[in-house]
């Protein structure tokens, strides 16, 4: 039985990005597990909540080719209010992204903006970019999340 992503985030299939983003941080401060509880059924709401949001940049690529390097593919680890989850959760469709990425020759970004963002790994994680170069993605651009002047090439060196 194929799950409605949509449902679960409790959003429109015509969504913004912005909207996605919105009802990610609603529900993931609802449903984590060091708020809601540690139950099974809770556990795997949470799970399913984190999927929609990968699953949802899986449709996009599916819809959208006009683009070059995949940025912020685990960006939602900062909006986790209370820690990062863990990429062996989502690692299927995390296979799927990555796979879809080479099969369409492209790249993805390596962010420094975990830094600032006092986050434990990379952004995009160490094990996601082990899988991407394990299945053989060789396409890579750095970035800096650059919103203000200071944050330009911060940290890439």
């Amino acid at each position: 039985m194929t799950k409605d992503y949509y449902k679960i985030l409790d959003i429109s299939e015509f969504s913004t990005a912005e909207e996605i983003k919105s009802a990610y941080r609603k529900l993931a401060r609802r449903w984590h597990p060091d708020v809601a509880g540690n139950s099974p059924d809770i556990i795997e709401h949470f799970k399913e909540i984190n999927e929609a949001y990968y699953q949802e940049i899986y449709q996009c690529m599916q819809l959208y080719k006009d683009y070059s390097v995949l940025g912020h593919l685990d960006a939602i680890k900062r909006d986790d209010p209370y820690g990062e989850y863990e990429d062996d959760q989502v690692e299927d469709i995390l296979m799927e992204i990555l796979k879809k990425a080479i099969s369409d020759g492209k790249g993805i970004e390596v962010n420094t903006s975990n830094f600032r963002y006092h986050l434990s790994d990379l952004t995009p994680s160490r094990k996601i970019l082990k899988m991407y170069y394990d299945l053989g993605g060789k396409i890579l651009t750095f970035g800096s999340d650059t919103h203000q002047k200071e944050h330009v090439g911060y940290k890439i060196e």
